[in-house]
């Protein structure tokens, strides 16, 4: 009894070591670009933008905290399009759970071309075919 309390307690003394956001996504361990040139938010949903190559590109788009839902990339074409840091906060000074939230995404524009950009806002446990809301980009790489 006393070694799982002990095993129980190293375990969680262990996560307190772990960056704040780390989820163990592909990219998120990665050093984020020098320069964010622009920062795309729900209202760009639909467009297609131009970035350089080497150029990082942030999406921001607000969730329901304590709902479920989470903001899933989907099919990310590696090649052309890296995450390199992925976040959530809250929007509410005061602390209160269940308020807005903001789900941060860091993308670096690796070679020329084109890709969509597209993240679905989904409950993991429905799959995202029941997604609520979609967010999609054309991006094309110079």
């Amino acid at each position: 009894m006393t070694r799982s309390i002990f095993l129980l307690f190293a375990l969680i003394l262990g996560l307190c070591w772990l960056p704040p956001g780390w989820t163990g996504q592909p990219g998120e361990t990665e050093q984020q670009p020098q320069r964010v040139l622009m920062t795309l938010t729900i209202t760009d949903n639909g467009k297609e933008i131009e970035v350089k190559q080497e150029d990082a590109l942030r999406v921001e788009l607000e969730g329901a905290g304590a709902t479920g839902y989470l903001w899933q990339i989907r099919d990310l074409d590696r090649s052309r399009l890296d995450l390199v840091n992925q976040s959530t906060r809250v929007l509410l000074s005061d602390g209160r759970m269940g308020g807005p939230v903001l789900s941060v995404f860091t993308f670096k524009a690796l070679s020329k071309g084109t890709v969509v950009l597209t993240i679905d806002y989904f409950r993991p446990w429905e799959g995202r075919e029941k997604s609520e809301k979609t967010f999609s980009v054309k991006i094309n790489i110079v």
